[in-house]
């Protein structure tokens, strides 16, 4: 058993406005009647912010409360969180108390997994360059009308692994193009603009959001939380039940107002308080077995002995289950331990597999796949149950009609999968029976495989992942990923050529060359011809030839294609056409320039076709002829002083390659060729080793600059940078 405690206090220091207080186990919370704390949130399609002085759900303080409005509605704070979260999170977090009534028209209501919560970098919604979304990881469905003690993890990224609580994670939704996972964690998370809190659950426009008790604190070991879970819990494994007595601190916070509790991995059997004297209370939800949340309500606030006795059903393959016990007192002090529970399981040795291919929708507007789950669980159990789901979400405006769906087929028979039974949003839950259950609206579990059709509408831009989340009847739970589906409405909108571009060398003294280097990424694996050639302003110039190319992938060969005496043109055929099982293409082509060339730039292009030799992407690159980097066969262009530019000379983005001896802050500078400080980045904390940073530099006009790198041991990293159009 491994226990945690967290104590936050309820405290806000008025400072002429609402303004969060930095200081250590301060809160942001909405107690104050003289204060208009709405005044910071900026709304998107929120009918209204207010202070809710007797919140529902037994809470005993004032919060904040959004009604949502029509549409993507939103709350925007770029005043009271940003900053470098790095330094405000004492231990690693930010918390805050969350509860939503979603004052749904139709039965059932939706539930979710998380928060809809979003940090950026830059002012939302028009000048921010980096998103963040808050994702959940324990995937335990939350459900409203229940109050949450909500921790954001709050760390670096480390070998491109963003910071997780075992609760919650963070997902990268945008950035800058060329920039990698943690430089742009790194970016955001120790320059916060804004925090973004998204109101919009359903598509009725009715959802009540509380929030309360924003604390920069999560684990802190208070003597006074310690003192409430002194004495030791009981647990016995072999029928997942507890026992689990809290001290009596009346005399120092009050009556014990209510107590909450989640479960992770499994569900709740039962749960029940004994107090001495006795307290009496009421549950939420009224019947607590089979929930993942919920609440004990004590009326009036209890000062006896508690100790609560509950009783779990894991539905994990380990059996591992956590129990999390908040406390909240009447006074608004809140404390919390963790109960980690091991109960006998039967491992999981073997989980499903899937299969994805594509689905014609004949006469509608839609991308199509097909997707198998084949039901391949040691030990083996039926599948009761498919979660669908679509990440990042199209946004259609609507949350019943999201994606398109149909043609279920369960262990070789067609079954019903209408709009009325496959969940909220439409066509996001496969709902089967398993044996000794009620009736199910797909009918019997499956044993074998699950096959079903989803479209997204070419109109809505598409592209991300889906996630099938895939349960079984013993309960335990398989996660299958269909990754990086582009549904767009040409085939060249999923085609993207990126750098780093050319480079200009000697390669002897009378010539030069232009060094290209393009990496392909074809997410629907449609390339089955790819040409470098010789854009038709220069292909009659005797001058310029294209010398040499190479595409570095196994089942590409070169083929001849218009007329092979020519040296304006290499093409490539690809063996297995259309079929490629990579991320990217990378292609390399060297062009030789005669001295004489007159002209001051070479375009170069690259053309790519599909099977039926259709022109699917033309893509232009323009170099510049003067030569910029020594003479000298080894040099590698860029390279200074320990910093490597790719490439250069560049036109829109650039790549810096560095390394840190020790982890810290790092400043960069550009300097022009007068020496003018004319951009500078700080407060960029990285870690040490070598780093790979991004920087945009389409809006510099052409010419000479100076790239400066600032380290935290103290060095100045000096580079080149050229920049040609």
């Amino acid at each position: 058993m491994v226990r945690r405690f967290f104590m936050s206090f309820a405290v806000f220091i008025l400072m002429g406005e609402a303004v969060f207080v930095r200081a250590q186990d301060s809160c942001l919370t909405f107690d104050d009647p003289t204060v208009s704390y709405c005044q910071n949130w900026v709304l998107y399609a929120i009918n209204s912010c207010s202070v809710n002085a007797s919140p529902p759900g037994g809470h005993n303080s004032p919060v904040l409360e959004f009604v949502d409005g029509s549409g993507a509605s939103r709350a925007v704070n770029s005043v009271d969180f940003q900053g470098n979260w790095l330094e405000l999170a004492q231990d690693g977090c930010l918390c805050f108390d969350y509860m939503v009534d979603l004052a749904y028209p139709h039965d059932p209501p939706p539930t979710w997994t998380e928060p809809k919560l979003s940090i950026t970098y830059g002012v939302y919604p028009n000048n921010h360059t980096i998103r963040a979304n808050l994702v959940s990881v324990s995937n335990a469905p939350m459900q409203e009308d229940v109050w949450y003690r909500v921790c954001l993890p709050i760390d670096s990224c480390r070998n491109g692994q963003l910071p997780s609580n075992g609760q919650f994670t963070w997902k990268i939704v945008e950035m800058p193009a060329g920039m990698d996972t943690c430089t742009a964690w790194n970016t955001l998370i120790t320059n916060v603009s804004s925090l973004v809190l998204w109101t919009d659950y359903h598509n009725s426009p009715s959802e009540h959001v509380y929030f309360d008790n924003f604390c920069w604190r999560c684990s802190q070991s208070s003597e006074q939380c310690s003192k409430l879970f002194a004495r030791q819990a009981a647990v016995d494994t072999s029928c997942c039940t507890f026992e689990f007595p809290l001290n009596n601190l009346s005399q120092l916070f009050g009556g014990v107002a209510m107590i909450q509790y989640q479960v992770v991995g499994g569900t709740m059997d039962t749960l029940i308080a004994n107090s001495t004297p006795f307290c009496n209370y009421t549950t939420s939800p009224p019947a607590l077995n089979n929930t993942v949340s919920g609440s004990l309500q004590f009326t009036p606030p209890c000062t006896g002995q508690i100790t609560l006795y509950g009783e779990v059903n894991p539905q994990t393959a380990s059996g591992q289950v956590t129990v999390i016990i908040t406390v909240v007192f009447e006074s608004d002090i809140v404390c919390s331990d963790t109960l980690e529970l091991g109960c006998r399981r039967l491992p999981v040795t073997r989980c499903d597999s899937l299969s994805v291919s594509p689905f014609l929708w004949p006469g509608l507007n839609l991308s199509g796949r097909t997707f198998t789950i084949y039901n391949q669980k040691q030990p083996a159990s039926p599948i009761a149950k498919v979660l669908i789901d679509l990440i990042p979400d199209p946004d259609t405006g609507s949350s019943t009609l999201k994606w398109n769906g149909g043609g279920l087929v369960v262990d070789g028979n067609s079954r019903s999968w209408g709009v009325a039974n496959s969940g909220i949003p439409y066509y996001t839950t496969i709902q089967m029976q398993c044996p000794g259950e009620p009736q199910a609206p797909q009918g019997p579990a499956a044993n074998q495989t699950v096959q079903f059709n989803l479209g997204v509408d070419y109109t809505l831009n598409w592209q991300g992942d889906v996630v099938l989340t895939v349960i079984h009847c013993d309960g335990d739970t398989c996660r299958l990923v269909y990754e990086n589906w582009c549904a767009k409405p040409k085939p060249w909108n999923c085609i993207d050529v990126i750098g780093p571009g050319p480079d200009v060398i000697h390669i002897r003294q009378i010539e030069k060359a232009i060094a290209g280097r393009w990496e392909i990424v074809d997410r629907e694996r449609q390339i089955c011809y790819a040409i470098i050639a010789l854009h038709p302003k220069v292909e009659q110039d005797t001058a310029v030839e294209v010398l040499s190319a190479a595409m570095a992938l196994s089942g590409a060969t070169s083929i001849p294609i218009f007329d092979s005496t020519q040296t304006r043109i290499i093409a490539f055929r690809l063996e297995k056409p259309c079929v490629l099982d990579t991320s990217s293409i990378p292609i390399n082509a060297l062009v030789r320039v005669s001295e004489g060339y007159p002209h001051p730039d070479i375009l170069l292009a690259l053309k790519l076709y599909d099977r039926n030799a259709n022109l699917i992407k033309d893509t232009i690159v323009r170099a510049e002829t003067r030569v910029v980097t020594v003479d000298d066969e080894r040099a590698v262009p860029g390279e200074s002083e320990g910093l490597l530019i790719q490439p250069n000379p560049a036109m829109d983005q650039v790549v810096m390659r560095f390394e840190l001896h020790q982890p810290g802050v790092v400043a960069v500078e550009l300097v022009s060729a007068d020496g003018r400080i004319i951009g500078q980045w700080q407060e960029l904390y990285q870690t040490a080793g070598w780093q790979r940073m991004g920087m945009s530099t389409q809006r510099l006009p052409a010419g000479h600059y100076t790239v400066r790198i600032r380290t935290p041991e103290g060095r100045i990293l000096t580079a080149p940078l050229v920049i040609a159009r």
